[in-house]
């Protein structure tokens, strides 16, 4: 795991928190504006990937397009959370990271949790994705705004095409507030970015695709179809990441990032016993 700094190496201040909360109490108690104006303060936001970040969605895009196609409605999100989030497809600690942030907002730590990802979102997958992960976590609206591949800029590779970079200048326009955890941290720009590794987990459809072929069993031959041709373009990777703890340990550096004066609020923070975690964080600037 890495953190990177796209902005400097200073570190988030801790006045910036009290500040702000001062300044909102006062707003929320008097119900008007301070004689001296609204003070600007740091938004603060922890953004997430999707793609190999927080799950492993290749075969659950597959099947929310099959299902799109032939029923011509989205799918329901119940039948996803159970048949793949809940089988692997979501990381190990992402229901405990989001609770985490949702008690964070609570407490006024930080204010907001976005996504950030290069998946399009033209037939709404992104949207989809989105409710399932905050039912599968339990952690209904709790995500702010959504940048996908359509918002997202692009910028010369050196190899004579583009690509998409992440600039969260759109989420905060100050950069020291704003942390992105990402597995191709490289491509980010205006912030934090704590990199990880890759989230390639093997999931069992067997489940999701018996459910889809129960509500659509004009369709059942045309799913195992796809489903056995996905099957032969993509083998298993033989690769187990059930004790993945990646998303466990990067609550710990977004703790240093958002610091709270009164006690730990981190719903991770009661399961982590590692004394060498985190290491000393690399900080680049650019």
């Amino acid at each position: 795991m890495r953190l990177t700094n796209h902005a400097s190496k200073r570190r988030l201040e801790t006045q910036a928190s009290s500040q702000a909360k001062r300044v909102r109490g006062e707003l929320e108690g008097t119900g008007s504006i301070p004689r001296w104006g609204v003070l600007r303060v740091p938004w603060r936001a922890v953004v997430l990937d999707l793609d190999e970040t927080v799950g492993s969605w290749g075969a659950a895009s597959l099947a929310y397009k099959m299902f799109l196609k032939f029923a011509g409605s989205v799918p329901p999100v119940d039948m996803f959370v159970k048949g793949y989030l809940s089988l692997g497809g979501a990381r190990p600690w992402l229901r405990e990271l989001l609770q985490t942030l949702e008690e964070w907002k609570r407490v006024n730590r930080i204010d907001e949790v976005a996504i950030f990802t290069s998946a399009s979102n033209l037939d709404g997958w992104v949207t989809f994705l989105e409710e399932c992960i905050e039912d599968y976590a339990g952690t209904a609206d709790l995500f702010g705004r959504c940048i996908t591949r359509e918002r997202c800029p692009l910028a010369p590779t050196g190899f004579g095409g583009t690509r998409t970079f992440k600039d969260l200048s759109l989420i905060s326009e100050n950069a020291e507030s704003v942390v992105l955890l990402d597995d191709k941290p490289d491509f980010v720009r205006n912030g934090y970015v704590i990199g990880v590794p890759e989230y390639r987990q093997d999931v069992a459809i067997d489940a999701l695709e018996r459910h889809m072929k129960s509500l659509l069993p004009q369709f059942e031959d045309d799913i195992s179809q796809v489903f056995a041709v996905d099957r032969c373009n993509h083998p298993p990777n033989q690769l187990d990441f059930s004790k993945d703890d990646v998303l466990r340990k990067a609550v710990q550096v977004l703790t240093g990032l958002f610091p709270e004066a009164d006690e730990d609020m981190s719903v991770l923070a009661a399961c982590s016993s590692d004394a060498d975690w985190p290491p000393s964080p690399i900080v680049e600037c650019c």
